[in-house]
């Protein structure tokens, strides 16, 4: 019986609160493997609003591997931190310290705590990005192309971010990446909440855990044929 924490910042705890409420999929407040399709395995989902790799952070992630001594963790996170760029750093210089610092985490758990094998979510594209605020001195239009620049450079880490990820993944055993599906990507970044950045309760809610049921899957899969566990 393989042990399975997914883990990260508020997808995956708006994630749990919708499983936690749909009967459909529901089971126990703990457990989560029937709604996860492995009834024979133990399936732990936790998730903490804000996120991120810094030292609260890496501890959340840490605790969660120590309380449950999970076989696999499938991780959700990166968003957050590359949002939070300084303006006098380069996009994809910040993009890679942040993915070395979750690349390094997850050796450390794997060497210490023994978790077999980490499945690190893609981060996913936003619809727009939310921290840019309209200044008292400008008019509408310089603040749609203020707006416009902090998208793009979003998207130059994200990109980067994933890209330095994926050959990380290729240099170890342990750690794979994974790409939410085109349908779970079009409802994260069309049908959002009123943030503009959260997928809704309903279609958005499904689709985005329709998702992460197939990186668990994939996650055990690559874990069985490496004879990791």
């Amino acid at each position: 019986m393989a042990r399975i924490q997914v883990c990260g910042h508020s997808f995956v705890a708006r994630h749990r609160s919708f499983l936690l409420g749909n009967t459909k999929y529901r089971t126990t407040k703990m457990d989560f493997a029937k709604d996860y399709g492995l009834p024979r395995e133990k399936v732990y989902v936790s998730g903490r609003s804000g996120l991120k790799l810094d030292y609260e952070g890496a501890k959340f992630i840490r605790e969660c591997a120590l309380w449950r001594r999970p076989h696999l963790m499938v991780l959700e996170i990166g968003t957050n931190d590359i949002a939070d760029k300084t303006a006098d750093v380069e996009a994809s210089c910040h993009a890679e310290f942040v993915a070395q610092k979750l690349v390094r985490l997850v050796d450390d758990l794997h060497r210490n705590e023994g978790v077999k094998k980490f499945v690190v979510c893609k981060i996913i594209q936003r619809r727009r990005y939310r921290g840019v605020k309209k200044a008292a001195n400008e008019d509408q239009e310089q603040w749609k192309q203020r707006k416009k620049r902090a998208d793009d450079e979003f998207e130059t880490m994200r990109q980067c971010f994933n890209e330095v990820m994926a050959k990380e993944s290729m240099k170890r055993p342990h750690l794979m990446t994974f790409t939410h599906g085109r349908s779970a990507m079009r409802n994260l970044s069309r049908d959002v909440s009123k943030d503009q950045i959260h997928c809704t309760t309903g279609i958005g809610q499904q689709m985005y855990h329709f998702s992460m049921r197939r990186a668990v899957a994939k996650g055990l899969q690559r874990a069985k044929k490496n004879g990791l566990f």
